[in-house]
């Protein structure tokens, strides 16, 4: 079975052209690490800097799988910095995405991806969102694929046993869970990217990731506040 594969473009205003792919497995939507753990740079060992809630032993896993994935990432960008403007593309089997924004903006959808596509279980719920991968996607847009997808996988665990129900239950600190999870890891990566290089682009996009991981419950509230007003829109007569 052939992989999903997303190629990323980005041309600086220098004229430098940079091409990156992230393919991902079709059946388990998760990425192949680019680093191989013999070839790994040290920053992406376990241990350095580990997760204080990582459910990984170095003895059985040397190397964060997190990290892993973004080495790949980071190594191309490790010396520009996040203020520089670049043009971006993504293809994907179904289209083209494109956009004109500052290098950290245009990481923070790259790393988004590939942290979502590891190996690391605080990502899996996002496994599911990366394979309708939205690039440069504004809180609202966000905020209600999560709370869409989130829904679902609440009808699917309720649907578990094979018998439709008809009622699905919505408990919202289940999101909230996992986004304090996922600040706790792009915290670590962050202090991961700041050993690697004196650009700050990385490390800039990470931020921007963490954020919005730690204001995306307040932001789901107030998104579904705008997204209920078109739902109250006055009905066409039929």
């Amino acid at each position: 079975m052939p992989p999903v594969v997303f190629e990323f473009e980005f041309t600086f205003q220098d004229g430098t052209l940079q091409r990156l792919v992230i393919e991902v497995d079709k059946g388990t939507f998760l990425q192949a690490a680019k680093a191989s753990a013999a070839t790994a740079p040290d920053w992406t060992r376990l241990e350095f800097h580990q997760c204080t809630h990582c459910p990984f032993n170095p003895k059985d896993k040397p190397h964060c799988p997190v990290a892993l994935n973004l080495s790949y990432l980071a190594s191309h960008f490790s010396n520009r910095k996040s203020f520089e403007k670049v043009s971006v593309r993504l293809k994907t089997e179904e289209r083209w995405y494109g956009k004109s924004t500052d290098l950290q903006t245009a990481l923070q959808s790259v790393f988004g991806l590939s942290m979502a596509t590891s190996e690391c279980p605080h990502f899996d719920f996002y496994r599911a969102l990366a394979r309708f991968h939205l690039p440069f996607a504004t809180f609202t847009e966000t905020s209600v694929r999560i709370f869409s997808f989130y829904l679902m996988q609440q009808f699917f665990e309720a649907w578990k046993d094979g018998s439709p129900s008809t009622t699905v239950p919505v408990d919202l600190n289940g999101l909230t869970t996992i986004h304090e999870n996922l600040s706790k890891v792009n915290s670590g990566m962050i202090r991961r990217i700041r050993s690697i290089g004196h650009g700050d682009a990385g490390q800039n996009a990470l931020v921007i990731l963490d954020n919005f991981a730690a204001l995306l419950p307040l932001e789901i509230e107030m998104g579904l506040k705008e997204i209920e007003v078109l739902f109250k829109l006055k009905k066409h007569q039929l």
